[in-house]
C-alpha cells in the first residue's frame, strides 16, 4: 500500500512539473507571437506612410497639370465667347418677335374672357335676385306662421295662468280650511284639557282654587321672561310675577311634555286648596288653560332655609332664629298630619323646601310629591319618591308611606339647623358623607357638640349649649331606624317649644 502511495505521489509530482513547464512554454510562445505581430504592424505602418507620400506627389502633379490646361483653355476661349454672344443676340431678337406676337394673341383672349365674365356676372346677379325674392317670400311665410304660433301660445299661457291661479287659490283655500280646523281642534283640546284639570282640582270636595287665565299669567311674568326665573326643579320652573292689583306672586309651571310634572302640580293645587296654616305656603290660584298647568302662590321674598344656612343671605341665622324655624316647620307638618282631613304626607321635607319671609318665619313649600292619606288606601306606593339624604330608610325598603317618613326627613333638617352642613356632602370623609349617619356616630361617641356649627358655639352660654344638645338628641330620635320608635310631629313640636322656652328664659340672679 505504501509503495502505491509513493508511486502516486511521484506521478503526481511529475504531472505537476510537466504542467508547469507546458504553461511556461505556452507563455513564451504567446510572447513571441505578440512580438512578431508588433514587428509586422510596424512594417505595415511604414509601408502605408511611403504609399501615402507617393499618392500625394502624384495628386500634386495632377493639380499642376490641370492648372496649366485651364490657362491654355482661357486663352483659346476668348474667340468662342464672341461667337456665343452673337448667337445669343440673334436668339433674343427672335424671342422678342415671338413674344410680341404672343402678347397680341393674349390681349384678344383676355378681352374675350372679360366679356364672358361680364355675361356670367350679369346672369349670376339675375339668379341671385331670384333667390333673394324666393327667400323673402319664405321668410314672410315663416313670419306669418310664427306670429300665429305666438298668438296661440299667448292664448294658451293666459288660459294656463288662469287655471293655475284658480288651482292655487283652491289649494290655499283648502290649506286655510285645514289650518282653521286644526286650530279649532287645538282650541277644543285645550278647552277639554282645562275642563278635565278643573274637574281634577274640584274632585277633593273642599275649597276650589282661583282660576287665572293664560293671558293674565303671561302678562304677570312678562311672557315667562328669563330675568323673572326664580329657580328650577324636577317638576319644572318657578317665575316671579306681578298681578294687575300689584300682588307679587310665584308662578310654578311644569316642563312642557312632562306629564309627571303636570300631575304633581295638579296634585299640589288640590292639596293646598284644603289646607290653611301660617306654616304652609298659601295658594292663590292656578291656570289650566295652557298646555301645562300653572300654580300661583304667595311670593316668599327671603329665600330658602338652605341658602341661609350656607350664609348666602343675611350673613347666617342665630340660634334663636333656627329654633323658631324648626318650630314653624314642625307646626306646619303637624297640621298636615293631624288637622287635615284626610291627613296629608309631604314626602319631600328638606331645607330647600322651607321658605323664610322677611321676619324669618318659616313656611313649608313644594307639595308636588304630597299624598292624601285616605282611610281606604294601604299607603303602599310603587316606588319611593323624595330626595337622597332625607329619605326614610324604611320607606325606601318597603315603599310604605306614613307620617313617620316626614318625621325622619324633618330630623335631617334639624341636623342641618344644628350643624349648618348639607344632608349629602362628598367633601366629608367617605363614612360621613350622609349627615344622619355622621351625627349618629358622633352621638354614640358622646361628642355631639363637635358636630355643632362653630359659629353657633362662639359666645354661646351654657344654657344655649344644653339646648343645642337637646335639639341634637331630638333629631337623633326622629332618625330612628324603626318608625315605631320615632316621635310624632305633634310630640316633636311640643319638644321644640320646650327647648325654645328654656333658651329664651332669663337666667336667675
Amino acid at each position: 500500500m505504501s509503495e502505491e502511495r509513493a508511486k502516486k505521489r511521484r506521478t503526481g509530482k511529475r504531472e505537476k512539473r510537466e504542467g508547469r513547464e507546458g504553461r511556461r512554454k505556452q507563455k513564451e510562445k504567446k510572447e513571441k507571437q505578440r512580438e512578431e505581430r508588433e514587428e509586422e504592424g510596424g512594417k505595415r505602418a511604414e509601408k502605408k506612410k511611403t504609399e501615402n507620400r507617393t499618392v500625394e506627389k502624384e495628386e500634386k502633379k495632377e493639380r499642376e497639370g490641370r492648372g496649366k490646361e485651364k490657362k491654355r483653355e482661357r486663352r483659346e476661349g476668348g474667340i468662342e465667347e464672341e461667337e456665343k454672344r452673337e448667337e445669343e443676340e440673334e436668339t433674343e431678337e427672335k424671342e422678342n418677335r415671338e413674344r410680341k406676337k404672343r402678347d397680341k394673341g393674349n390681349k384678344k383672349k383676355m378681352r374675350r374672357k372679360e366679356e364672358k365674365k361680364e355675361e356670367t356676372r350679369e346672369e349670376g346677379g339675375r339668379r341671385r335676385r331670384k333667390r333673394n325674392r324666393k327667400k323673402q317670400k319664405r321668410e314672410e311665410k315663416w313670419r306669418r306662421r310664427r306670429n300665429r304660433g305666438e298668438e296661440n301660445r299667448n292664448e294658451r299661457v293666459q288660459f294656463s295662468s288662469l287655471t293655475s291661479g284658480l288651482g292655487s287659490a283652491l289649494v290655499a283655500a283648502v290649506i286655510g280650511f285645514l289650518l282653521y280646523k286644526r286650530h279649532r281642534r287645538h282650541k277644543e283640546a285645550l278647552a277639554r284639557l282645562a275642563r278635565e284639570r278643573e274637574e281634577i282640582l274640584n274632585s277633593g270636595g273642599g275649597k276650589t282654587a282661583k282660576v287665572f287665565t293664560g293671558k293674565q299669567i303671561k302678562k304677570a311674568t312678562n311672557n315667562f321672561s328669563k330675568d323673572r326665573l326664580l329657580g328650577t326643579g324636577g317638576f319644572g320652573e318657578v317665575y316671579k310675577g306681578v298681578l294687575e292689583d300689584s300682588t307679587v306672586v310665584a308662578v310654578k309651571c311644569a316642563k312642557v311634555g312632562n306629564t309627571k310634572g303636570t300631575d304633581q302640580v295638579l296634585n299640589e293645587v288640590r292639596i293646598l286648596c284644603q289646607v290653611n296654616h301660617r306654616g304652609l305656603v298659601r295658594l292663590l290660584g292656578c291656570c289650566v288653560e295652557l298646555e301645562q298647568p300653572l300654580l300661583v302662590y304667595e311670593y316668599i321674598s327671603n329665600g330658602t332655609l338652605l341658602e341661609h344656612l350656607k350664609g348666602k343671605l343675611n350673613g347666617g341665622l342665630t340660634w334663636i332664629h333656627r329654633l323658631n324655624v324648626a318650630r314653624d316647620t314642625a307646626e306646619g307638618l303637624a297640621y298636615l298630619h293631624f288637622s287635615a282631613v284626610p291627613p296629608i304626607y309631604h314626602r319631600d321635607v328638606k331645607s330647600s323646601n322651607i321658605l323664610l319671609d322677611d321676619k324669618l318665619n318659616a313656611k313649608v313649600a313644594d307639595f308636588g310629591l304630597s299624598r292624601l292619606a285616605e282611610t281606604d288606601l294601604s299607603h303602599v306606593t310603587t316606588c319611593a319618591q323624595g330626595t337622597l339624604g332625607y329619605l326614610d330608610p324604611e320607606y325606601y325598603r318597603n315603599y310604605q308611606l306614613t307620617d313617620k317618613s316626614d318625621v325622619y326627613s324633618f330630623g335631617v333638617v334639624l341636623l342641618e339647623l344644628l350643624t349648618s352642613q348639607k344632608a349629602i356632602d362628598f367633601n366629608r370623609p367617605p363614612d360621613d358623607v350622609n349627615l344622619a349617619i355622621y351625627v349618629k356616630r358622633v352621638v354614640e361617641e358622646e361628642r355631639l357638640l363637635d358636630a355643632v356649627d362653630p359659629d353657633l358655639k362662639k359666645g354661646a352660654s351654657e344654657m344655649e349649649l344644653e339646648t343645642m344638645k337637646a335639639l341634637g338628641f331630638l333629631a337623633v330620635g326622629c332618625l330612628e331606624e324603626r318608625r315605631q320608635n320615632r316621635p310624632s310631629m305633634k310630640e316633636v313640636t311640643e319638644e321644640i317649644e320646650y327647648i325654645i322656652s328654656i333658651a329664651t328664659s332669663k337666667p336667675e340672679n
